[in-house]
């Protein structure tokens, strides 16, 4: 899997209010509940990668431990129907700048805009906090995302000087190109055309 950085100017990004019948509460790194939200959300999808439950309540553990950075507890919350679990988003301060880990929606409920309510308050609590720029990590193949964070208002990103050792997958360059990836195309024409859509975008940045 190839993956690459977006980001967002929240200058040009607009949020909206979550609807009476779903609420944001504080997200627990040690909650089975939410370890099974994540094992439901990444399931069967091109970002699986075989997790079991246990697998994602060490995962969380380790992330809320520091593995990806200094969690930021204002852009680290979950969305709850009725008390219940349904989304979440973890944020961390990596290599000095706010990057989202995890935008995960359980697979029941996808398909409702859900996820899209997650981004537009994480960006609302951004601007709260002063911050200028969001940052995240995104898999080429996963158009519906890829869709959804454009959407949003993300764009791909460039910040020279950073390394990022995001997972034992892949790693990304000072440009935020892949450097190291699994050879697993799913789509290899959508990942290319994905690529250079990237590069171009990388190269005007630079050169402006």
């Amino acid at each position: 899997m190839k993956r690459i950085i977006m980001s967002c100017d929240l200058q040009h990004a607009s949020s909206r209010q979550a609807e009476a019948s779903f609420s944001f509460d504080a997200f627990p790194t040690d909650s089975p509940r939410v370890a099974e939200l994540f094992y439901s959300a990444y399931h069967e999808t091109i970002d699986d990668e075989g997790e079991s439950i246990a697998d994602w309540q060490k995962e969380l553990r380790e992330t809320a431990e520091g593995k990806y950075g200094p969690l930021i507890p204002e852009l680290s919350f979950q969305l709850l129907k009725e008390d219940y679990p349904i989304g979440a988003i973890v944020t961390s301060t990596f290599k000095e700048i706010p990057l989202l880990l995890f935008v995960v929606i359980d697979a029941a409920f996808k398909g409702n805009g859900l996820s899209k309510l997650l981004m537009s308050e994480v960006i609302r609590r951004a601007k709260a906090m002063g911050l200028t720029h969001l940052y995240l990590v995104v898999t080429v193949e996963n158009q519906p995302a890829f869709k959804l964070y454009e959407a949003c208002g993300f764009s791909f990103a460039v910040k020279a000087g950073l390394i990022f050792p995001l997972s034992s997958t892949y790693y990304l360059t000072e440009n935020f190109y892949p450097l190291k990836a699994r050879d697993e195309p799913m789509n290899e024409r959508l990942a290319t055309a994905i690529q250079l859509r990237a590069e171009k975008s990388c190269n005007n940045q630079m050169n402006n």
